[in-house]
């Protein structure tokens, strides 16, 4: 029961958060880019193999970053390991899933996504 409370005032603290988040990133848009993206997490060989080949992309050019653009990444539950999780925070924006997936998920449901 606690749990499901406790659920439930993080959804109402997190949408409207969300909400102004997703009218801050539509607003900035002809400036900056922000790009949001979720990170495959739940198991290990795609949490280290898929996010370590796109950083080495990124950063040998074959798929670069747009000049002006800002990514942020969440991993979703569960994470296969902490301790992966931790050192990628070190070199990616990774936000809380409490806040990213209903940003995600309202971005989404937007036009012009």
């Amino acid at each position: 029961m606690a749990k499901q409370i406790k659920r439930m005032i993080r959804l109402i603290v997190s949408v409207p958060l969300a909400l102004v988040f997703v009218i801050v990133i539509r607003v900035i848009r002809p400036f900056i880019l922000v790009r949001i993206g979720a990170m495959r997490s739940d198991r290990i060989g795609h949490f280290v193999l898929e996010t370590d080949l796109m950083l080495l992309e990124q950063e040998h050019g074959i798929s670069p970053r747009p000049r002006r653009s800002i990514d942020i990444w969440y991993a979703p539950e569960p994470i296969s390991n902490r301790v992966i999780y931790e050192m990628w925070k070190r070199v990616m924006r990774i936000w809380p899933n409490w806040f990213m997936v209903p940003v995600f998920r309202l971005n989404n449901l937007m036009p012009g996504s």
